[in-house]
This record gives C-alpha cells, structure tokens and sequence, in this order.
C-alpha cells in the first residue's frame, strides 16, 4: 500500500502545479466498484446506466478498468479510439465518446494507467480535454477496476458518491469489507451504497446488507445505504454471450425488475449526497489522494 501510495503522491505534487480547474460542473459522478473482481461489477454499471435513461437522464459511462475493461463487449461494439488516445493526444475526448443504446460510454484501454507515467506538459493538455465532459450528461459512471491497488482507488476515493458491488460469496463479502475500510479511512465525505449481485433470493440479499452494514457502523463508523440488490438469473449470461445488455435482451427477467429497482432506489435517494460541489475538482482529487 505504501509503494501504491507513493506513485500517486509524485503524481499529485506534479498535478497540483498543473491545474486547479473544476471539472464535471453539473454531473452527478458514481464510482462503480468492488473489492474482488467477478461479482458483476460492469454489467451493473452498463445496465444502470440504461435504466436511468429510461427514467430521462443522460449517462455517460467511463470505462476505467485500464486495458481490462469489457463495457464494450456488454454492449456489442469495438471501439475505434479510446482515453489512450487523449491522454497521448491524439483525439479530443468527443472524438471518442460512442453513443450505443442512448446512453454513451467512454473507453478506457490503458489510458488511466498511462496517466501515471506522463510529463508535466501532457498532463496538462490531458485535464484541459477533461473539461469537456462538462455538461455531456447528468451522470457519469466511472466502472472502476475491481479490488484494491492504487488505480482502482484513485476513482474510488475521489468519487463522493460509491456504489460498492458484492455477491454473497463469503470472499467477496471480505473483500468488499476491506474496501469499505479504505474508503472510511481516507474518505470521509463519500456516501457509499450497495448493491448486492446474484442472490437466491430478498432475503439472502437482506442477510449480507445487514451483516455489511452493521460491521461498517460498529468497526468503521461508516453509513452503508442499501441500494438494493440483483436476484441470480440465468438471462444474465445469456445476455452477455450475445454481447447484449440483459435489460434490453430479457426486459421482464428477474433481473431486469430489480435493476430497475435499484435505479428507482438511487434516483430517490439523489438528495443523500456529500455535503459540498462533489464534481468539483473530481480528477484532482483522484490524483492528490496520498499528498498528506
């Protein structure tokens, strides 16, 4: 965690002489995340984000699990660019920005990762094409990476708002556990929520929430809001063998009701939100983390 913690402080000492710029004015920014990967992070993320447009909302989703993200194979496409070719300056951000199912989606390749190595210079043309997201929608879902190194942490504690994904598995439940102990003790202002994937049935869903969030009160003096969970359906992976987003291949599955479910939850609950301009500044806070 040190060695992790030391790359993005260089990082952030660079990113504090390049820009104070305020970025996402207008967004609201979710970070879609998990302590261990295979818990169906990313389809959650590609099949909210179609759930609140159909509730009239404009999304935008960032694939940013480096070169291993797979929000375009959800959704059936082959990018032709992606961030790796902003941050090496070769497009502007609207150049690849690919709109699919009416909501639009952003690719990550190894461009976040590539971030960490640029010169003074390119850092600044890279925040200055940031600013073009500024209004592109009204949210923005950062698919992170799954568990904890330092790329998946630089989204997850600059974000105020958190949805953390588990499934019951007991090693997922740790894992999510260990996560949620980072995000207390480096971010204090986020408001987390979760979202528990492939239960058997409510009540298994309500078993591991509670089990969370009575640990994450007790130990870390955290809120966990329960945003509701995604019932086990085999249409799921059906869908994603037809590399088609299960909420338009199988609209009336089980799935489907509680996703919409879990957009309906997170559309009531937009007034529990950190206190503050929470977009304000989102990038520079990712990349100033470990400055103290």
């Amino acid at each position: 965690m040190a060695d992790q913690a030391q790359g993005l402080r260089k990082l952030a000492e660079r990113m504090g002489k390049v820009s104070s710029t305020s970025l996402f004015p207008g967004n609201r920014v979710l970070a879609i995340t998990s302590g261990k990967g295979g818990v169906g992070k990313t389809n959650l993320a590609v099949n909210l984000a179609l759930v609140l447009k159909e509730y009239g909302k404009q999304v935008l989703v960032f694939d940013a699990d480096l070169g291993l993200g797979n929000v375009d194979v959800i959704l059936g496409i082959i990018p032709t660019f992606n961030l790796t070719h902003v941050v090496r300056g070769e497009r502007e951000l609207q150049d690849i920005i690919i709109s699919e199912y009416g909501i639009n989606l952003i690719a990550g390749g190894s461009g976040v990762e590539e971030l960490l190595e640029l010169p003074e210079w390119q850092l600044r043309n890279f925040l200055s094409r940031l600013q073009q997201l500024e209004g592109v929608g009204d949210y923005i879902l950062f698919d992170t990476g799954a568990g904890i190194n330092r790329h998946v942490l630089g989204f997850v504690l600059a974000a105020t708002d958190i949805i953390v994904v588990t499934t019951p598995e007991p090693t997922a439940i740790t894992d999510a556990y260990a996560l949620l102990k980072i995000i207390a003790s480096k971010n204090r202002e986020a408001v987390v929520r979760l979202v528990v994937n492939r239960v058997v049935n409510a009540q298994e869903a309500a078993q591991v929430a509670r089990k969370l969030r009575l640990v994450a009160r007790e130990f870390l003096a955290l809120e966990l809001y329960d945003l509701g969970y995604i019932i086990e359906d085999p249409s799921i992976a059906k869908a994603v063998k037809a590399q088609k987003p299960f909420l338009y291949a199988y609209p009336r599955s089980p799935a489907s009701g509680c996703l919409r479910q879990v957009a309906k939850n997170l559309l009531a609950a937009e007034g529990v939100v950190a206190s503050g301009d929470h977009v304000t500044n989102f990038f520079q806070r990712m990349l100033s983390l470990f400055r103290k």
